[in-house]
């Protein structure tokens, strides 16, 4: 049962639970606790691993995080939350809280992912997951895809393995598809794509002056400390409450969150380049924002996250595109840009700096890509995963399967193997079936976009002015207050009026590109 709060018959006509019903929920909110603590802790452990830990805390960290994964299986799926579960059936929430049977319901939904999962499997699979990631860094610092290969194989096999556990009779691939984004798999992937990526490259040929003309960007050097110090005002600038954010640096941008109260965002600098962790930080930036403005009655409950790495993903592009990269929001960006960097930005204008973030040029790092080929990047990752899923590759074959399809995509080459198939951290952690939401989450932001205007948000006006709190009111009246309480398609579908719809990303890719 999904309860909306705001037209909810009043708490007097609900049913109250019985007496033995009210002592499951209290016992049920207790498990919720201790899953709290647990998801708590493993957050904190791999913020220090990206941001602060040795390389030698590698083994102790897997160690750490494969015990955190069983204690939480065991929460998840032992016989006591089976108990609960039974005795709450068909029981209504207390009063106060009808919220709560949504929170129900979602643990009953990731309790069954994971019920035919033995907890050993799942605390290898996250062994391994801790032990890939320093192997990951190991081969980028050494160049060699042979460091890494092992770890990416036994990852892949070991995520088959789950993935079968779970359900026998569903592609493997797809398991993990519906894992990141519910209700996703290869046969509503494949079309979107093809309608993504055929339009892009219609789009560009008629953009090859970018090609050959690009603008050139300040090369610094960037000092770090004012890097961060920069990074800091955009927090501001997005809304971030800095009261509820820890900010470091790593080599990858990552987020984690542990509830609306604490969000951790590791950013990247660069001493030749003050752009890319300014878009980096944008868009860690719209996940943080999701993240802390979950309704803070969701917190240490299963409810208290977005709702799908989709629709995060929209959010985090929604910021870092469709405002980040804005021409009424150049003036607030290159105010920014000149307080910390003024001698380097000194002569730039608004127009140059818009005309500099949005120029279009195939490249071979998915992390530099601009806002038109970015799914094509997203594109080549799909088809890799799904080879090495469906053992027509495996992790050895890689490299040449990954520079071949930036060829047929991008018509460009890596220059080498930390440029090509060792440029992201993700496949380290075991996040296959993630990437795709990157793509998608770009065309949900479009059609969140359109919802926005069609309900009259003065967007370019709040942009120009530099004061984002329209914007983000309606993204967080609509999407970020619901948390987990609401599925990626009653989200989109009580947003915007309809499911997914491409025609939005594409018209939105149409205007800004084919008609500038």
């Amino acid at each position: 049962m999904v309860w909306n709060t705001e037209g909810a018959e009043p708490a007097a006509k609900r049913p109250e639970p019985s007496a033995e019903a009210a002592r499951a929920w209290e016992a049920f909110g207790a498990l919720e606790l201790k899953r709290y603590a647990l998801r708590s802790a493993q957050a904190y452990v791999e913020f220090a691993e990206v941001t602060t830990d040795p390389p030698e805390a590698s083994e102790g960290r897997a160690a750490t995080l494969g015990e955190i994964e069983a204690w939480d299986h065991d929460l998840l799926c032992g016989d006591g939350a089976g108990e609960l579960l039974a005795a709450l059936e068909g029981e209504p929430a207390p009063t106060s809280e009808p919220w709560r049977e949504d929170e129900l319901r979602v643990f009953a939904r990731d309790r069954a992912q994971r019920l035919g999962v033995p907890a050993e499997l799942e605390r290898e699979l996250t062994r391994r997951q801790s032990e890939s990631s320093l192997a990951w860094r190991r081969a980028r610092e050494a160049g060699d895809w042979g460091l890494f290969a092992p770890s990416l194989q036994s990852l892949v096999d070991l995520m088959i393995e789950v993935a079968r556990a779970q359900d026998l009779g569903k592609d493997p691939y797809d398991v993990w598809l519906d894992r990141f984004e519910p209700g996703t798999d290869q046969a509503m992937l494949d079309p979107f794509f093809s309608q993504v990526g055929e339009a892009v490259a219609s789009l560009l040929p008629r953009l090859r002056d970018d090609f050959a003309h690009p603008a050139a960007a300040p090369e610094g050097p960037f000092d770090a400390a004012l890097q961060r110090e920069l990074f800091y005002d955009i927090a501001r600038l997005e809304g971030l409450d800095l009261d509820r954010l820890t900010l470091g640096e790593t080599i990858h941008p990552v987020t984690c969150s542990v509830d609306s109260h604490h969000v951790m965002i590791a950013n990247h600098t660069d001493p030749h380049d003050a752009v890319s962790g300014v878009y980096s930080m944008l868009h860690e930036g719209g996940h943080g924002l999701y993240d802390s403005h979950v309704d803070g009655r969701f917190d240490r409950t299963c409810l208290a996250q977005g709702t799908s790495a989709g629709i995060h993903e929209s959010q985090s592009r929604f910021f870092e595109n469709y405002v980040g990269r804005n021409r009424a929001f150049m003036p607030a960006l290159l105010g920014l840009l000149m307080r910390h960097f003024p001698e380097a930005w000194d002569g730039w204008d608004a127009e140059a700096l818009y005309a500099l973030v949005n120029a279009v040029r195939p490249s071979p790092r998915r992390m530099d890509a601009d806002e038109l080929t970015y799914p094509l990047h997203i594109l080549v990752r799909y088809e890799v995963e799904r080879s090495l899923f469906s053992g027509e590759a495996e992790a050895l074959d890689v490299p040449a399967l990954w520079d071949g399809l930036y060829e047929r995509y991008l018509g460009v080459r890596p220059a080498g193997i930390v440029e090509g198939a060792l440029q992201d951290v993700h496949w380290s952690m075991g996040l296959f079936g993630y990437f795709p939401s990157y793509a998608l989450g770009g065309a949900y932001g479009a059609q969140f976009l359109d919802a926005m205007l069609d309900e009259g948000v003065d967007v370019e006006g709040a942009l120009a002015e530099g004061d984002l709190s329209p914007i983000a009111g309606w993204l967080e009246e609509r999407i970020w207050r619901h948390g987990r309480s609401r599925e990626p398609s009653q989200i989109l579908v009580e947003a915007t009026g309809s499911e997914l719809d491409p025609s939005h990303y594409l018209a939105y890719l149409e205007r800004k590109f084919a008609q500038r």
